[in-house]
């Protein structure tokens, strides 16, 4: 299944190398996805806060309400977007 794949994507003009790093999926996407990753780079502070509490605490609660913030925010980014 790999093979099928890499072929179709050098005929569409793209290297292994292109391929393996996941371009294929930005180039061919029509419409913008929403990423969870944005949520947490905008929020890096807090990610390792929370990462570190739960590692020092083991403060899961505080690591999921940030973690479902994301995902609330990140769902409401791709209701506006779509």
């Amino acid at each position: 299944m790999q093979k099928i794949a890499i072929r179709a994507a050098r005929r569409q003009g793209m290297n292994i190398r292109d391929y393996t790093a996941g371009r294929h999926l930005r180039q061919n996407r029509a419409t913008p996805s929403p990423y969870l990753s944005d949520f947490f780079e905008k929020n890096r502070a807090s990610y390792y806060d929370g990462l570190s509490r739960v590692r020092e605490s083991n403060d899961i609660p505080h690591w999921m309400r940030f973690f479902l913030s994301g995902v609330v925010e990140t769902a409401e980014k791709g209701v506006e977007t779509f």
